[in-house]
């Protein structure tokens, strides 16, 4: 094979969950981040949490790793303890997947924090963190021209219009 050929990415087979991995760059803040996602999807449940050690140097209910667990992708979440100068990015984005119009409604109420911020299906939620609420099929809207150009106007994508 050419060195330049074209490999996907395989798995590791002892790569039992994936992962999402969202890191707080200011103390405190992890905690609760996951909190409000629990109650936003129905089949959420929390795996491990663990705070910093009484003796360290931070705040009592810092999380040092916490991970759940979000319609069957692992995501996993810790507090730095010290600020750092940087931030989420739409770089990095959650992607939901949804069958109806209600699905879309539901997501968009629970996570878009940000009205600035909504495009194309696109939302920020309160924690900086960019989530994709789009149908299902969004791969074949967006081959078509029609649709796409419509989709490309809106913030929360209305089905009823495409």
């Amino acid at each position: 094979m050419a060195a330049d050929a074209y490999q996907p990415c395989r798995r590791p087979a002892t790569l039992r969950r994936a992962f999402f991995h969202v890191w707080r760059h200011e103390s405190r803040q992890c905690r609760g981040s996951h909190q409000p996602l629990d109650f936003s999807f129905d089949d959420a449940h929390r795996g491990t949490l663990y705070h910093y050690p009484e003796g360290s140097p931070f705040e009592a209910d810092a999380v040092m790793f916490t991970d759940f667990n979000l319609q069957g992708t692992w995501m996993a979440a810790a507090d730095s303890g010290a600020f750092h100068d940087f931030t989420f990015t739409p770089g990095v984005s959650v992607v939901l997947s949804c069958r109806t119009q209600e699905e879309i409604d539901y997501y968009w109420e629970q996570l878009s924090a940000i009205p600035e911020a909504e495009r194309c299906g696109w939302c920020v939620d309160r924690w900086g963190i960019s989530w994709q609420v789009v149908p299902h099929n969004i791969a074949e809207l967006m081959t078509d021209k029609a649709a796409r150009e419509k989709i490309l106007l809106m913030g929360k994508i209305d089905l009823s219009q495409l």
